[in-house]
């Protein structure tokens, strides 16, 4: 579990059983994973860069993802 206090508020990220029942961050872990082993095995490199620049919002579903154990959907 990570704690981050942002603007005098608390926030717990853990990523557990809530965090694996989002849908759209397994959808989007997997499909990065997928499509960077897809790339490499064709050794397309513009296809690679396209999934390496889908990081940062993968990041971004990942830390909601590890929010909802402690803080629910609703915040």
């Amino acid at each position: 579990m990570l704690d981050l206090t942002i603007g005098g508020k608390d926030y717990h990220i853990e990523f557990t059983i809530e965090a694996s029942l989002y849908n759209e961050c397994t959808e989007k872990i997997t499909g990065l994973l997928t499509s960077i082993h897809e790339a490499a095995n064709k050794e397309e490199i513009k296809g690679m860069l396209s999934s390496i620049a889908d990081v940062p919002q993968t990041t971004l579903t990942m830390f909601y993802a590890g929010l909802l154990e402690h803080h629910g959907e609703d915040g």
